[in-house]
């Protein structure tokens, strides 16, 4: 029986290298892993979070390049000097193989997942589990995709706690 091959390309075998550091990210914030997508582009390659968020784009055939939104870029601590706003929506990287991109860019990448989450997920301050999440340190909400849109999960992530138990913010 002749067996079958599945052609892999490099950016593809970039972002298998890549996805579990991003998942580590999704996790943080009781997302799903199915929140990460890999997508094949007209000369490029996406890696989406929720189908619609950029998290990096992988391409070129002589130079190749991994490019992230220079927005996402600018709200990393680490890594917004890296920004350069003159290059438009993108900031490029280039990479001598797609082989180097986990090696070299995984912990930015990781940001720049973060980043995105937090910028887009605010839709309240905070739900009825306030006093219960406040006592966790961490948003409780049953719903990740519920969840990930409260205001104070993020001041909880930060440290500041300002119901319950032990709160760590005076009123």
């Amino acid at each position: 029986m002749e067996q079958l091959s599945l052609l892999v390309t490099p950016e593809e075998k970039a972002f298998e290298a890549l996805r579990p550091a991003l998942v580590d990210i999704l996790w943080e914030y009781n997302l799903d892993s199915s929140d990460l997508r890999f997508r094949s582009n007209k000369g490029y390659y996406s890696i989406l979070f929720k189908e619609s968020s950029v998290v990096a784009q992988l391409g070129g055939k002589k130079k190749v390049y991994m490019a992230v939104p220079t927005s996402a870029l600018q709200a990393t601590s680490g890594y917004s000097s890296a920004a350069d706003p003159n290059q438009g929506l993108y900031t490029k990287f280039p990479v001598k193989t797609f082989d180097l991109v986990a090696e070299k860019y995984k912990f930015m990448l990781q940001e720049v997942l973060r980043a995105i989450i937090e910028r887009g997920s605010k839709e309240f301050d905070c739900c009825s589990r306030y006093e219960e999440c406040s006592d966790a340190k961490r948003c409780i909400h049953p719903d990740p995709t519920f969840g990930i849109k409260c205001g104070y999960r993020k001041n909880l992530r930060d440290g500041k706690i300002f119901y319950g138990a032990k709160p760590t913010v005076k009123a």
